[in-house]
């Protein structure tokens, strides 16, 4: 392996032989355990290429919004000057076997919206398909959550979400001001190319205990 990241990646292209395909890098976690940006210098595509073990590993064990671990990547051998003239060619390639589960508490989503309603907990957010786990809302330079969503065929309704580590009461969620969050890794913005349907991720709700916060009654 080239270093001791392990990627966090999301399936981006399923190739039609060969059981390859192409991943899309989200951001790493260190040997410490820590979430942190991928360097766009090390990585100027952010694409993984999976030569062999798509099909098995990968495509049918993934949804297409999920992010999970890649624990092993290597250098291509291709030539440097061949790799900067195709911003579609990955730069590393793996294994799917090399493809793991995250952690159900690592990496919680965040999207920008408004809130919901508190009576009735509808969210009016159009853009993208809501997170299927807990998520956080990112509104008027605060966030707020873990939320958890239960969508219907035409709307989405979302209740404030347990959890233990940010000590809340039920009906209340947390309110962070992002900018104590943002000078460190657990708000971690995604790169503007990044085809990914949600904005940011925080590392885990246990890092954002570390914050001060004030209690908002969401329902």
């Amino acid at each position: 392996m080239t270093s001791n990241l392990r990627l966090v990646v999301t399936k981006k292209i399923r190739q039609k032989a060969g059981d390859t395909g192409v991943l899309q890098i989200l951001c790493s976690i260190d040997e410490l355990d820590n979430v942190i940006p991928t360097d766009p210098n090390q990585f100027p595509s952010g694409l993984i290429w999976i030569s062999k073990g798509y099909d098995n590993n990968i495509e049918h064990e993934f949804s297409g919004d999920e992010p999970f671990l890649l624990d092993f990547f290597e250098k291509s051998d291709r030539e440097k000057d061949e790799i900067s003239s195709n911003s579609n060619t990955a730069e590393h390639w793996s294994l799917g076997k090399h493809a793991k589960k995250l952690d159900s508490e690592k990496l919680l989503p965040v999207i920008k919206s408004e809130l919901p309603d508190k009576s009735t907990g509808l969210l009016k957010y159009t853009r993208h398909s809501v997170p299927s786990k807990q998520f956080y809302i990112e509104n008027d330079s605060f966030l707020y959550g873990p939320y958890t969503a239960t969508p219907t065929d035409e709307e989405v309704y979302v209740t404030p979400s347990q959890c233990l580590p940010l000590a809340l009461n039920t009906n209340f969620v947390a309110k962070i001001p992002l900018e104590a969050i943002s000078k460190a890794n657990t708000y971690i913005s995604l790169q503007d190319k990044t085809d990914f349907p949600f904005e940011a991720f925080i590392s885990s709700n246990k890092d954002l205990s570390n914050y001060s916060r004030k209690k908002y009654r969401a329902s």
